[in-house]
């Protein structure tokens, strides 16, 4: 394989001289200041080589920020070498400054480290011929620094599919680590169950959810306190997705609050025209909640009265009536009209408001919308109101279906 070798300088070309010949490197980029550059010139000489040399300007090997930059700059030239390739970096030489900005720099690419140590004589210098090289993981990667920060943050804001993509990563580097590949392993069955939950497969993510809770629950005591309340907490949801499961294709107040989550998921994430697509739909089956508790059976878009109540059915146009007791409603304004007959109280509260009320402006906003019939995007200022009528004027509440995960670092 193509090995390449990003080094810093220091003033001794003796452990770079060991480097190479370690890594058997077939292309060395040089990290070095303006006084290390005189070993440079010695190394290639020895090595009967030329490398790519990024050097810093007159004592700016002090100064991290444009430490950071020049390392940056060596780390993307050994990024741009033509597949296959393997990339050391070595941190041995060059001030303090330079070692741990060049750490830094090659800290987010999945990158080999490597130093090189020397055994000292009794008057404190480094004996020749000595030196030995040592590799080291990238701590970062090593203990999923940055990955787990990403996992929480994308947990936490509902972003399921970002927190999988993040679960693969740490997959992929947690080879030969039996725990931590068993526990992400369970972490990626558990945020697949919320991922299908979030497009409202609720069968697929019951089933998801009860098997990462077994995997999950031998593994949870070698956790942090804070995760192992984390993991009660989010055991408890598995009732919620019981009874989503088991609700099915009927109108329910279970299947209202989560429609309505998943809202305020959207809303939180700047995507009002979805947002209010899901209340749209909300309002839609508290119609239908309200009509299931009168006694109506509903089939589709068939809508079957009780027998007491079948006189209803004379109030809609001919072209609706499908029997005596049946009509065929598709708009949300008519299946509000039928509530308001049969149950005036929620039922005219609703169809007052969508049709003179709180509700007409805004459901408008929607009709006109880039997702309806329109080109306009719903505002953050509409999605907001909406919500707010809903949870003030009508009483819709709705069910958080995750507990924000904790740090688990």
């Amino acid at each position: 394989m193509n090995t390449v070798l990003v080094i810093s300088i220091g003033k001794s070309p003796d452990p770079c001289l060991a480097s190479v010949e370690q890594h058997k490197a077939k292309r060395v980029i040089f990290f070095a200041s303006q006084e290390t550059r005189e070993s440079v010139t010695d190394i290639e000489r020895v090595l009967n080589m030329r490398g790519e040399l990024v050097a810093l300007e007159k004592d700016d090997e002090y100064d991290f920020e444009l430490c950071y930059q020049t390392a940056r700059v060596a780390i993307q030239k050994a990024l741009a070498t033509p597949e296959p390739k393997r990339i050391v970096v070595d941190i041995t030489g060059g001030t303090k400054t330079m070692t741990a900005a060049l750490a830094l720099a090659a800290s987010d690419h999945q990158l080999e480290f490597a130093y090189v140590i020397s055994d000292k004589q009794p008057d404190g210098t480094f004996k020749s011929n000595s030196e030995r090289v040592r590799p080291f993981a990238n701590p970062l990667h090593k203990y999923h620094i940055r990955e787990l920060e990403r996992l929480q943050n994308s947990f936490n804001a509902g972003d399921f599919r970002a927190s999988f993509q993040t679960i693969q990563t740490i997959l992929e580097r947690s080879q030969g680590n039996d725990y931590d590949t068993a526990f992400y392993e369970a972490l990626r069955e558990l945020i697949t169950a919320f991922e299908r939950w979030d497009l409202f497969n609720h069968q697929q993510a019951s089933d998801l959810f009860a098997t990462a809770m077994k995997m999950l629950k031998p593994l949870a005591a070698a956790k942090t306190s804070a995760w192992q309340v984390w993991f009660k907490e989010i055991s408890k949801l598995q009732e919620v997705l019981l009874e989503l499961k088991a609700a099915k294709k009927q109108p329910s107040m279970v299947l209202m609050q989560d429609l309505l989550s998943n809202a305020d998921r959207r809303v939180a994430r700047g995507e009002y025209d979805d947002a209010v697509a899901r209340m749209y739909r909300a309002v839609d089956l508290y119609c239908e909640i309200l009509l299931t508790e009168a006694g109506v059976h509903m089939n589709d878009t068939f809508y079957t009265l009780p027998e007491a109540q079948k006189h209803f059915v004379h109030e809609f146009r001919p072209h609706q009536q499908k029997s005596d007791n049946t009509l065929k409603l598709a708009g949300i304004y008519d299946v509000a009209r039928l509530a308001a007959m049969l149950e005036p109280q929620k039922g005219g509260d609703l169809l007052h408001a969508l049709e003179r009320g709180s509700l007409k402006r805004i459901l408008e906003q929607r009709n006109e919308s880039i997702l309806a019939h329109g080109f306009d995007p719903i505002s953050k200022e509409s999605a907001e109101k909406l919500r707010r009528v809903l949870l003030e004027e009508f009483g819709l509440s709705s069910y958080p279906i995750w507990t924000e995960m904790p740090k688990l670092i």
